[in-house]
């Protein structure tokens, strides 16, 4: 198996990768994957609307990221972004080689908590990393719903229990007296 790092693809003039595989017949199979692509892939992939991800390897370059387009000019005098370089204040506070699975909190420069997750993604060439950051009030938005339709049901039983429980005891203790 291999991976390429990124380059200018002749064809297209599109960044990508190619990665290629020797079959058991010996014959070469590869596919290029240009970047752009790759972050469109990575936005679809998404749990939640809002909801952010990058691809990145172990220097904190950017491969893909489902926020935003990355500059395509790799090998003519640019480099891809860095995380720390990213508009996107949830994927740029991402560290590359941290602890893997490790859930983590953050709040951006306008209040909204994230809650950010890095997993290791191993390829051929290099262990790279997929970072996701989503924003908990979408995350526990499911999970606030059911406590508030709890709330709303234990408090409907209750309202209902409490005449109906007066009218039974008062009607057992007519007939004590």
């Amino acid at each position: 198996r291999i991976l390429t790092a990124p380059y200018r693809f002749f064809s297209t003039r599109e960044t990508g990768v190619t990665v290629a595989r020797r079959s058991p017949s010996g014959s070469v199979v590869a596919l290029d994957i240009a970047l752009d692509d790759l972050g469109q892939v990575l936005a679809a992939a998404l749990p939640l609307p809002g909801a952010h991800a990058a691809l990145f390897d172990a220097t904190g370059h950017v491969l893909a990221a489902s926020a935003g387009a990355l500059p395509t000019a790799v090998g003519e005098g640019a480099e891809l972004p860095l995380l720390t370089a990213l508009a996107d204040p949830a994927l740029s506070g991402m560290q590359p080689g941290g602890r893997a699975n490790a859930a983590m909190r953050v709040d951006d420069a306008a209040g909204r908590a994230w809650q950010r997750m890095v997993v290791p993604v191993p390829t051929a060439r290099e262990v790279l990393s997929l970072g996701m950051a989503i924003p908990l009030d979408e995350l526990l938005a499911p999970a606030r719903a059911i406590r508030d339709r709890t709330l709303a049901s234990t408090l409907a039983v209750l309202l209902l229990a409490l005449p109906l429980t007066y009218w039974l005891a008062r009607r057992v203790s007519r007939r004590l007296d």
